[in-house]
C-alpha cells in the first residue's frame, strides 16, 4: 500500500489509510470539516483515494489514462505531481470524483464558519515556509511591453474559446484557483455528476473581480449558456489584446488602475460595485508588485471589497526576484552594492507579503488556506475566504 511521505505539502493532513479495497467508494467518505476550505477537502479526499491504489495497479492503466510522466512511485509532495492531478488521471476514479462533488455541493449551501485557533496556529507555521521564490528575470519596473510577452490570455477552462478540438489548459482558472485540474463538465466522455452544479454555484449571479486580469477568461466572458456572473470587473492598468472583449454576453468592465490603488474602491463604486464575491489573481498581483507598499495595498483593497462568504484566490503563493533582469541578461555590470540593494528590496517584499497574509490568518473574520494543485512545492494556491 502506498503511503504519503513526510515531505508532502504541509497543508495536507494525512488521513489514516485503512485496509479497504479501491472499489469501496463509500468506505472513507467524510463530510467537510469546519476547519477545511472546499479546496483543502478536495486535496485530502484525493490523497485518501490515491492511497488506496497500489503503484502496480496504476502502472497497469493504459498510458493515455495516466498523466504524462507521472506515477505513484514519485508522488508525495515532489515536483512531479499532486494528489488532485492523480485523482483525475484515470476513469477508475470517476465514482470518487462524483462523491467528492456531492459532499462539496452540500457544504456550499451552509455559511462559512471561522477556523479554529488550532487550525490558525498550524497555518501560521505553514505560511512562513510555503512561499516560493522564483528565479525569473523581471525588470525593476515591469510595464506593458513586458506583460505583453507573458500569458495574459489565461482561460477559465480552456484555450481557444469555441474550438472544441483544443484540450484543457494547465494555466486555466479552474485548475490553479479552484483545484479542478481536469474540469470539462465531463470526464473521459462521461458526465461528472455534481461538477456543473459546483462550479456554477461559484460563478452564476456572482460579482467577480480580476486583479491584473489582462485579457484572461474570455471563455467565461462569452459563455452565457453555462455561466452567468452578475459582472466581471478587470482591475488592470495595462489594456492588452482587449479586442475580444467588445459587446460581451456577460457583463464585463475594466478599471484601468493597479489592484493596490488606494482609489480602487471609489473607481469600483463608479462602476456600480462596492463588494465582490470572488477575486482572482493569477501571475499578476502580488506576484509582480515591485515593492512592499503595493503588496500591502493589494490585500488592503481585497479586504475592503470582499463580500461575506467570498474568496480571494491567488496563484502562485510565490514572489519572483525583481530587479535582476539587466544583470541576468548581461546588459548591466554585476555590482555588489546593486545586487545587495536588489536582494534587500525583494526581502522586504517577501516579509510584507507573509505579514499581510498572517494578519488575515489572525483575523477570525477570514479563513486562510493553501493547496498545491500544480505539483510543484513552490507553486501553491493561496485562498482567503471571508466568514459569513
Amino acid at each position: 500500500m502506498f503511503e504519503p511521505s513526510d515531505s508532502s505539502f504541509p497543508n495536507i493532513e494525512a488521513l489514516p489509510v485503512g485496509e479497504v479495497s479501491h472499489e469501496s467508494v463509500h468506505s472513507f467518505e467524510r463530510p467537510l470539516s469546519p476547519d477545511q476550505s472546499n479546496e483543502e477537502y478536495m486535496v485530502r479526499y484525493a490523497e485518501r483515494v490515491i492511497c488506496e491504489i497500489t503503484s502496480e495497479e496504476f502502472e497497469k492503466l493504459p498510458r493515455e489514462k495516466q498523466i504524462d510522466g507521472l506515477s505513484l512511485n514519485n508522488l508525495g509532495g515532489t515536483a512531479t505531481g499532486s494528489w488532485l492531478n492523480q485523482l483525475y488521471a484515470a476513469p477508475i476514479n470517476l465514482p470518487h470524483i462524483e462523491e467528492m462533488f456531492s459532499v462539496l455541493n452540500v457544504a456550499h449551501s451552509s455559511p462559512v464558519e471561522s477556523f479554529s485557533s488550532e487550525k490558525r496556529e498550524r497555518m501560521a507555521q505553514i505560511l512562513q515556509t510555503a512561499m516560493g521564490a522564483s528565479i525569473q528575470a523581471i525588470p525593476e519596473n515591469p510595464g506593458k511591453d513586458f506583460f505583453e510577452r507573458t500569458n495574459v490570455s489565461r482561460p477559465f477552462i480552456k484555450s481557444g474559446y469555441g474550438d472544441k478540438r483544443l484540450g484543457l489548459d494547465d494555466s486555466a482558472i479552474t485548475r490553479v484557483l479552484f483545484g479542478i485540474p481536469a474540469f470539462q463538465f465531463e470526464f473521459i466522455g462521461q458526465p461528472i455528476e455534481g461538477a456543473q452544479e459546483y462550479i456554477r454555484s461559484r460563478i452564476n449571479g456572482k460579482k467577480i473581480a480580476l486583479f491584473g486580469g489582462g485579457s484572461s477568461v474570455i471563455d467565461l466572458v462569452y459563455n452565457y449558456v453555462d455561466f452567468q456572473p452578475e459582472i466581471i470587473i478587470n482591475v488592470d492598468p495595462h489594456v492588452i489584446r482587449a479586442d475580444g472583449f467588445v459587446s460581451t454576453p456577460n457583463p464585463y468592465t475594466r478599471i484601468e488602475t493597479t489592484a493596490g490603488d488606494p482609489k480602487l474602491l471609489k473607481s469600483m463604486g463608479e462602476a456600480g460595485v462596492e463588494q465582490v464575491d470572488e477575486i482572482w489573481a493569477t501571475f499578476s498581483v502580488p506576484y509582480y508588485c515591485p515593492d512592499a507598499k503595493q503588496i500591502e495595498g493589494v490585500f488592503e483593497n481585497a479586504k475592503k471589497i470582499l463580500a461575506p462568504g467570498g474568496t480571494f484566490r491567488v496563484y502562485p503563493y510565490d514572489l519572483p526576484i525583481i530587479g535582476m533582469h539587466d544583470i541576468m541578461h548581461g546588459t548591466s555590470p554585476i555590482d555588489g552594492d546593486s545586487v545587495f540593494g536588489i536582494m534587500e528590496s525583494n526581502d522586504a517584499r517577501r516579509k510584507a507579503y507573509i505579514k499581510v497574509v498572517e494578519d488575515f490568518n489572525l483575523d477570525p473574520e477570514f479563513n486562510v488556506s493553501l493547496i498545491n494543485v500544480s505539483g510543484m512545492p513552490s507553486r501553491a494556491t493561496l485562498l482567503i475566504q471571508r466568514v459569513g
